[in-house]
């Protein structure tokens, strides 16, 4: 009995240590806001946090069709770097990984962003990144956009 008092103890002591490491970063944290918030009809469908550096968020419908359409998913990626650098490094990473290149330049959305768009499939992808911050968005064109505009607002200006 008391090394299972022991047990328990030490376990409860431990949780706050185990809860403060995994405490959610500000900037993923408003990005799922803003998506719950300004796309209606979605679910978070899955969380995949790759590094503690790098999270993808797939949404999809909370009404599941009979036939799923191209285009009703979003995909969010958030790389929230230690430097402007490392952000840049990691969007040159995705960019040059891209067959048919990043799509067009914008200059409407933080220090550096490309806009690509699929007619046939209705999907389109939109890589941007602002300070520290490289965000990689896919879905329907205009919730895209919009969501992008949101999320600069969210990211502070950082070294």
């Amino acid at each position: 009995m008391r090394a299972l008092l022991i047990l328990v103890f030490l376990g409860a002591s431990a949780f706050p240590i185990a809860a403060l490491a995994q405490e959610e970063d500000p900037v993923r944290q408003k990005v799922q806001d803003t998506v719950k918030t300004k796309v209606h009809g979605v679910k978070l469908l899955q969380k995949h946090q790759k590094d503690p550096k790098e999270v993808v968020y797939v949404w999809g419908p909370e009404e599941q069709p009979v036939t799923s359409r191209a285009g009703e998913g979003l995909m969010v990626l958030v790389f929230n770097a230690g430097s402007k650098r490392e952000a840049a490094e990691r969007m040159r990473i995705a960019i040059d990984r891209l067959s048919m290149g990043p799509g067009e330049k914008r200059t409407d959305i933080g220090d550096e962003a490309y806009f690509s768009k699929n007619e046939l499939s209705r999907v389109a992808a939109l890589r941007f990144r602002k300070a520290n911050v490289y965000i990689e968005l896919s879905g329907p064109a205009t919730v895209i956009e919009e969501l992008a505009m949101s999320f600069k607002e969210l990211i502070p200006e950082k070294n």
